[in-house]
């Protein structure tokens, strides 16, 4: 569990200082996009054996999202520009979609049997 707010976190900082992919502004939206795609693998976490299974799409994802990091980290310092472009945009559409992310996360951790689970998921992430 705590490696999927690890993972929000880093993206969510990823976009805050304006780090892109082959441009800024595509990577904060591919970001934007794997962060939508963990939401939806939440959503369909309804029991346990769910949350189970959904273990290996969310080591994918976050793998994916570290890597989205690792791509904006080569980037040089983002202009005055580009932060506005993000700002106007992805950073927009991340706000969304990480409040449906804690909305998932609060659900999950409402049922011990689930956020059992999730622990464990976020145990082999480690």
């Amino acid at each position: 569990m705590k490696q999927l707010y690890t993972s929000a976190a880093l993206l969510m900082f990823l976009l805050c200082s304006g780090c892109g992919g082959d441009t800024r502004e595509s990577l904060a939206d591919e970001g934007v996009d794997k962060m939508q795609e963990m939401v939806d693998v939440l959503k369909g976490v309804t029991d346990a054996s769910s949350a189970k299974s959904a273990g290996p799409k969310i080591k994918a994802l976050t793998q994916e999202m570290e890597a989205i990091s690792a791509r904006g980290d080569k980037l040089p310092e983002p202009t005055a520009d580009e932060l506005k472009e993000i700002e106007a945009g992805p950073n927009k559409r991340m706000e969304a979609v990480s409040q449906k992310f804690m909305q998932e996360i609060e659900r999950i951790s409402r049922d011990p049997a689930m956020l059992a689970e999730m622990g464990e998921i976020d145990s082999d992430m480690r």
